[in-house]
């Protein structure tokens, strides 16, 4: 048996473990941790009335989200071994469970079975959504496309694919969250007592929390990665630059995590 037969089927393998560990994973009961930091960071109070709905949420937004990183990452180490590469792709998987996680609120509106009602009070971003992510959003892509431009014009070694790359998130991603947003703020609210109301509305402030976040640190990335392809181009690298871009790397996931949880203020 030759190796590389030897490493398509450990591939093969671990593609399927991977497979089943994320549906177990997904469609495994929430848990009453979960739901507790939920509320707290929602702000929520869970009651009989409103318990039900927050696990539906949960559940749907975990499975979707697991779905697209597992979906991605395989189709990432696919791409990867047919070049003998073997490794992990962060972009990749982040990519991934954006997808799935502005899938997941697409499938969030079929949860209100009950009757619903039209809200007379209008929804805004500046009710559900932090002012730090609405600020970042636009300035991250904004970044990101003045340093794919400063890119292309230095004529760096980066190829003419990675700078449609940033130009694509640079322009993409804050059209599909401003789309995917809307579909938020406008989806049909339940209408049976206080409690489901609350909750409705906590729901609806995870969700542009998270889809924002996902989207500022995927823009963040590509800055990450500009700023590496400069720094490479120049030659002139300093220990400064180096360190920054290096905490950067780390604290990316750090901010987009923090983005997506933060929690209601008082």
């Amino acid at each position: 048996m030759s190796a590389h037969t030897v490493s398509l089927a450990v591939l093969c393998a671990l593609l399927v473990l991977a497979v089943v560990v994320t549906a177990l994973i997904a469609d495994a009961p929430v848990t009453r941790h979960r739901v507790e930091v939920f509320a707290a960071r929602q702000g929520l109070t869970i009651t009989e009335d409103n318990c039900a709905q927050v696990i539906a949420y949960l559940a749907v937004t975990r499975r979707w989200r697991s779905a697209g990183l597992v979906g991605a990452m395989t189709w990432y180490v696919v791409v990867a071994f047919r070049h003998q590469i073997i490794g992990i792709n962060v972009g990749y998987a982040l990519s991934g469970w954006f997808v799935g996680a502005l899938i997941a609120e697409v499938r969030v509106s079929s949860l209100v079975t009950s009757r619903r009602a039209a809200s007379l009070e209008r929804r805004t971003l500046d009710r559900f959504l932090p002012r730090v992510n609405r600020r970042l959003l636009p300035g991250a892509a904004l970044t990101c496309l003045a340093l794919a431009g400063i890119v292309a014009a230095t004529e760096s070694v980066a190829s003419g694919r990675s700078v449609a790359i940033w130009v694509a998130a640079g322009i993409g991603l804050p059209a599909v969250v401003a789309l995917v947003a809307r579909r938020i703020l406008l989806r049909p609210q339940p209408q049976p007592s206080l409690d489901v109301l609350l909750a409705d509305e906590a729901i609806r402030r995870r969700s542009l929390q998270v889809v924002t976040a996902s989207a500022i640190t995927l823009l963040l990335y590509c800055v990450v990665d500009q700023l590496l392809v400069l720094v490479n181009r120049a030659e002139t690298a300093t220990a400064a630059v180096v360190v920054l871009i290096l905490i950067g790397v780390v604290a990316v996931p750090v901010t987009g995590w923090r983005l997506a949880g933060a929690k209601v203020s008082a």
